[in-house]
């Protein structure tokens, strides 16, 4: 219900506008969306609110032949349908360190968390599931921290669901449990128990929302699936069409 439509070209798009009067999302129930530029190549889709549960979505990209700038034609188009599931959403307050996960708005579990430091807190916002791994290991390295430097780090864990393209995860943390609804001790991710690692990994899944609040500063909207951490008329207006 949280997945945004992603468009990314291998040529950076100068006209963005010819660009996006072929790209056509339908839907049902029918949604208010709207398209907005991140980058000169990639284009998201979202609409003013969370997707409905159970909606059906067709998207169709209409650019081949299509002048996108500077003498480069699209070279094909695309038609893609998807189906959203359950309404499914994780909540955390940094303050409380209590997962609460909802699904289609009923509360079907609780987990005890630990959130980022005070040297690298969680970012405050609304996330995305964007992929998962049953294994996964952390590097420092992956945000500018060599495995050698202070603070430098490469740890093996379970069930890693990512939520941002900076870092941020749900994993299994046993090394933490101790803290875990008590203090803020992680690097940033939501470190929870295995059996809470491997709860949310089979039962939440790529485009489901985790809403952090009371954490650090905001996510940024270009990170992983930042789109809801923008106001809808700052999505409205990275429109082509809206100028």
């Amino acid at each position: 219900m949280g997945q945004p439509i992603s468009v990314t070209f291998d040529e950076d798009v100068t006209d963005r506008a010819a660009v996006e009067r072929q790209l056509h999302v339908t839907s049902t129930p029918p949604v208010t969306g709207s398209w907005s530029w991140l980058s000169d190549r990639t284009v998201h889709y979202r609409p003013q609110g969370y997707w409905p549960a159970r909606t059906h979505v067709a998207v169709d990209v209409d650019v081949y032949g299509v002048h996108v700038g500077d003498g480069v034609h699209g070279q094909q188009s695309e038609h893609v349908e998807f189906d959203v599931g359950a309404k499914k959403v994780a909540t955390v307050d940094a303050t409380e360190r209590v997962l609460r996960l909802y699904v289609d708005d009923q509360l079907v579990r609780e987990m005890p968390t630990s959130l980022g430091r005070s040297s690298s807190p969680t970012p405050t916002g609304t996330y995305v599931v964007m992929q998962q791994s049953r294994e996964y290991t952390m590097r420092s390295a992956s945000y500018g921290v060599p495995l050698d430097a202070p603070g430098g780090y490469e740890t093996p864990v379970e069930y890693a669901s990512r939520l941002s393209n900076s870092g941020i995860f749900v994993h299994g943390a046993p090394w933490s449990v101790r803290d875990q609804g008590r203090r803020n001790v992680s690097h940033g991710c939501l470190n929870v128990s295995v059996a809470d690692a491997g709860w949310f990994y089979e039962n939440f899944g790529r485009g489901d929302v985790v809403e952090v609040a009371n954490a650090g500063p905001a996510m940024e909207v270009w990170d992983g699936f930042g789109d809801w951490n923008a106001d809808w008329a700052d999505w409205q207006a990275g429109s082509a069409l809206a100028r």
